[in-house]
Parts: C-alpha cells; structure tokens; sequence
C-alpha cells in the first residue's frame, strides 16, 4: 500500500513474503528420505534421521555439523529431545526406541535399545517434565515408558521401563503429539481416528471419526487449544482441543491432488508426512513425500498458493518451525534439509 493506505495484507501474506525473501540454504545430509527434524528446546541445536538410519545433529543456527552417529534402527522414523535437552530418544524401523546422552554436541547412547513395538516405531516423545516416554507403532499400538529410570543410562527390561499401554485403535498409529502441559496425547491412526488421552490419569478423553480417511500425522498448537491433523486423502484439519470442534478444514495440497471420488489416497501407506503450526499459531504447513506442500492461513481458513524454493518444492517429507518461529525447516525425500532464515 502507498503511504497512508490501509494495508490489507493478512498475517500469512507478511510471513511467506518473509520467507521467499530470506536466505535460504541447503545441507545435502543423508542417503534417501529425511524422515524427521527436530530442534532442541534452547533452539541451539537442530537434529534429523532419516532412512539411512543415521542421526545428525548441527549446531544452530549456523548449522555446523556438532556429530553424526549410526543409530543402527535401519531408519530413524522420528526423534525427541528431553526437556532438559541433555538426551534424544529415536524411534526405529526395526521396533526399538534407544536413548542417546548428548553432551557438548555429541551423542553417546545409554542403557540398552528397548524393543518396543512388534513392528516399526512410527512416533516417540516425552511428557509430563520429562519422567515419561510415549511411543506409537504400525502394531497399533501406544505405549507409555518410565523415562525416570532411563536417567542414569542403566539397563532395564522392558517389563521393568513399560508403565502402561493405551489401548483402543484399531490400526497402525501413524503419529503422536504431546500437548504443550505435557497432560495431553493426540494419536493419529490408519484406523481414520484421532484419539485424545489424559496421560495423568492414562485413560482415552474422546475418539474422533474422520469419515473413513487415514490419519497420517497430528500437531498441536503451542498454546494446546487447538489440534491439527493431517490426512491420507490430503484433508487438513484444525480442531478445538477442548470440545473436539471442527473449526477449519482444508482439502488438497495447495491445489495438487484435487479429491476424485474412487481415486486412491496421494500418501501412500508408510509413506512419511509431516504437519506444522508456527508458534504463534497463523500458519499451517503440511507435506507428505511426493506430494506438494500446502500452507494454509489458521485465522482466515484461506488456502495459500506458496512454493517453497529448490527440491523442497515437491519432495518434503519432515517440517518444523524453531521455537522463535524465526526458521522453517524442511527435510526432503532426496537426503537434503532446507534452511529458511528469517
């Protein structure tokens, strides 16, 4: 607008003018899809695994290379600081969950893999301050860990580390996500269900039918009032955590994949995807491997027509925003990770 004008660009319009305007970099880091990036709570440190079973952590944001070690899970499926920063638990396609001590940038793992799921652990994160560890499978099952016991880097059984199991979805569990109170569990699952749990309690809080589509992957808003979810068929939703209100939907990946009735779904089973909120909780990031990213405006529900530079344009498969939401992270299904510096 000239001067004096009313200006009626919206959030989402002055934050991706930010991010196509920024310097944008790229690390070629890994041999085949980069399944999962994550950034330690002081946002010092970014890490990423992926189908080449390696871990890599970089010093952030200059992103030099801190370590790099061989999980020795055939691909890492998802990862997760501790609150504290001081350890990362990887989830593995071989069905362990292992613990790495992470001191001064470098990884060391503790205590013995934990053989978790009867197949391969697709989510893992901590809640309630850390004493607890949670973990999702394609066996369809949720497992709750005592992550107190995993402190000192001794060895247990599993017996000895599983508190309880949470049980009632049908299906592979795709994904997992731990409220911002630590409190809350929202489980994402191939049975076209999103279950919230009360971790406390460790009991189910409500099951929300998605009209037969897989729920794919699950993402909270950081002030826990609201959930997202994300969808094999390419519909995005945004619910109210509280009542489980349907409060925005989207469908498609920014105008890829139209729905065709008898068409099949454009994330294929086992196929990774990712969905993201920026902290302060105005966009909505979505991607799944070979399928065009969606961005979406969570105030005005409009869909945004945005493509993110370089090969990330059509092969991101893991999304997260830093802390500050100053940074957009992008892993792609070619082993590159895309850097977006605001």
């Amino acid at each position: 607008p000239l001067q004096g004008e009313r200006d009626f660009r919206e959030f989402s319009w002055h934050y991706l003018a930010r991010l196509v305007e920024m310097d944008g970099y790229e690390i070629d880091l890994a041999k085949g899809d980069v399944e999962t990036t994550r950034f330690s709570p002081n946002g010092e440190l970014l890490a990423a695994g992926g189908r080449d079973g390696l871990i890599r952590i970089y010093h952030w944001p200059g992103v030099s290379a801190a370590t790099m070690i061989q999980s020795g899970q055939g691909r890492v499926n998802d990862l997760s600081f501790a609150p504290n920063g001081h350890k990362l638990v990887t989830a593995g396609q071989d069905g362990t969950i292992r613990v790495w001590a992470l001191e001064g940038g470098e990884l060391r793992q503790e205590g013995n893999a934990i053989e978790a799921h009867s197949g391969p652990v697709t989510g893992v994160a901590f809640a309630d301050a850390g004493s607890l560890l949670v973990s999702c499978g394609r066996d369809g099952r949720i497992l709750v860990w005592d992550a107190k016991l995993l402190e000192d880097g001794s060895q247990f059984s599993r017996d000895e580390l599983l508190k309880v199991p949470l049980d009632g979805h049908q299906d592979a569990v795709q994904a997992l996500a731990v409220s911002p109170d630590d409190r809350t569990l929202a489980s994402a699952s191939d049975d076209a269900t999103l279950r919230v749990w009360d971790l406390k309690e460790e009991r189910l809080l409500e099951t929300i039918s998605l009209d037969r589509a897989r729920v794919v992957c699950v993402a909270w808003s950081q002030d826990g009032k609201r959930v997202l979810t994300g969808c094999a068929d390419g519909t995005v939703i945004l619910w109210e955590a509280a009542t489980g209100r349907h409060m925005h939907m989207w469908r498609g990946y920014s105008g890829d994949n139209a729905e065709v009735s008898g068409a099949p779904d454009p994330i294929k089973p086992g196929y990774k995807s990712s969905l993201a909120m920026s902290p302060d909780g105005g966009l909505v990031a979505f991607c799944a491997r070979d399928v065009r990213p969606g961005f979406y405006d969570a105030i005005t529900a409009k869909e945004i027509d945005h493509q993110l530079p370089g090969s990330a344009r059509t092969a991101p498969i893991a999304l997260a925003f830093s802390g500050d939401g100053r940074y957009l992270v992008c892993g792609d299904k070619d082993g590159n990770i895309h850097l977006h510096d605001g």
